[in-house]
């Protein structure tokens, strides 16, 4: 089963990493943009449709939580799993994620190796328990 991943970070270098560890699970279809209205222009256009979105919190023009909102209302997008890219894991960001049902943080500096498997995880039924991918509920526990 093919799992089709949209990853927005404006970082070449983070950018870069992700997309080689990602193509490390044949299982894994990756579609990765520079930033938010690149990414929005190009999946209304062809109106892509994603399992998993990895956002970076802070990208130029938008943040990932209204690149988030923005994918949500697209038709081929409204069931997205997104997860947020963030170096910012104070309990004020850990709440507006929430309250966004953004379904987790990948915290930097992360396990880069670890995010294959733990993307796979999110499609499952399941929440994963891994260390690079960290659900808010289990967040909130340990920044209260």
């Amino acid at each position: 089963m093919a799992i089709n991943v949209l990853l927005v970070e404006d970082d070449d270098d983070i950018r870069e990493v992700l997309t080689l560890a990602l193509h490390l699970d044949s299982e894994i279809s990756l579609t990765a943009y520079h930033s938010g209205e690149a990414a929005l222009a190009d999946i209304a256009e062809r109106q892509l449709a994603f399992d998993v979105a990895l956002l970076d919190y802070r990208l130029p023009g938008m943040t990932g939580i209204e690149l988030h909102k923005a994918l949500r209302r697209l038709p081929s997008c409204c069931d997205l799993v997104t997860v947020m890219i963030t170096a910012s894991l104070g309990k004020e960001y850990v709440a507006l994620f929430q309250a966004e049902n953004i379904a987790g943080l990948i915290s930097k500096p992360f396990d880069v190796l670890a995010i294959p498997s733990e993307v796979r995880a999110l499609t499952q039924p399941r929440q994963p328990k891994g260390n690079a991918i960290k659900w808010l509920t289990e967040r909130i526990r340990t920044a209260s």
